[in-house]
């Protein structure tokens, strides 16, 4: 298999400003990006507390948090491993006046204590990487007892899989490794790693303006097919707890 191992460099590389609707990490599409999932946390009655503490481990360029920022009254820490997603952030707190903590480090070993935060994000991030459980076993540490992780990831059932498949083929996928998980995988991999179940669900990608043809491709076909079934869609999501030890 080529790629193999999903590293800083390769994400270095996906953060680097790109100014068109093609790009991954396209400004606009970004932020409709954003929108869209926090819409589907407030259509699945996912909400925040006046001054929750809110970890998003793999926060990339900060999109998902600014976003919650206008809509919640949270404290809110993210992390990732790429320096160039941090400096591109950090600009654009400067220029918004939204301020957060931004960590550079490793979701592998995260550096907070045990029992942090009330909840945990982590969209789009344990896929890619082979030794997925030692993460969820950090996020499960550093959780309150009866906090929530958020986690997501691409949809295996999903014109996605196929999308990306075919770009390794072409050698046009810049992600390096990456699976995707079906519901029913992403509950048993957090059951395995101490959490309780809360909910799971599969979301559509919702078309936008600034998609990427990919991106209005993959959406339009999930959509169709979910007709039919409703376990067809871009998104896998579970919501999962920490249960207090008695």
């Amino acid at each position: 298999m080529r790629y193999k191992l999903s590293t800083k460099e390769n994400w270095d590389n996906v953060w680097q400003k790109h100014d068109t609707k093609e790009s991954y990490n396209y400004f606009d599409s970004r932020m409709e990006r954003a929108r869209d999932k926090i819409s589907t946390f407030i259509d699945q009655g996912i909400t925040f507390e006046n001054d929750e503490h809110v970890l998003e481990a793999g926060c990339g360029d900060g999109s998902i948090i600014f976003e919650l920022l206008s809509h919640f009254n949270i404290k809110y820490v993210g992390i990732d491993f790429s320096e160039v997603a941090q400096k591109s952030t950090l600009n654009r707190m400067a220029n918004c006046n939204q301020i957060f903590q931004y960590d550079l480090g490793d979701v592998h070993k995260l550096p907070y204590k045990d029992n942090s935060f009330d909840k945990v994000i982590s969209l789009g991030v344990i896929e890619h990487f082979h030794d997925n459980q030692v993460i969820m076993k950090e996020m499960h540490r550093v959780l309150k007892p009866n906090g929530v992780v958020i986690l997501m990831t691409p949809n295996r059932h999903s014109f996605g899989r196929i999308d990306r498949l075919f770009k390794e083929v072409l050698k046009k996928w810049r992600f390096g490794y990456q699976t995707e998980y079906t519901t029913q995988q992403l509950e048993k991999l957090s059951q395995n790693s101490g959490f309780s179940i809360l909910k799971s669900f599969v979301s559509l990608r919702r078309s936008k303006p600034n998609d990427s043809i990919s991106f209005k491709i993959i959406s339009r076909v999930d959509q169709f097919f979910n007709i039919f079934s409703n376990n067809i869609g871009f998104y896998s999501y579970v919501l999962i707890t920490k249960i207090e030890e008695r």
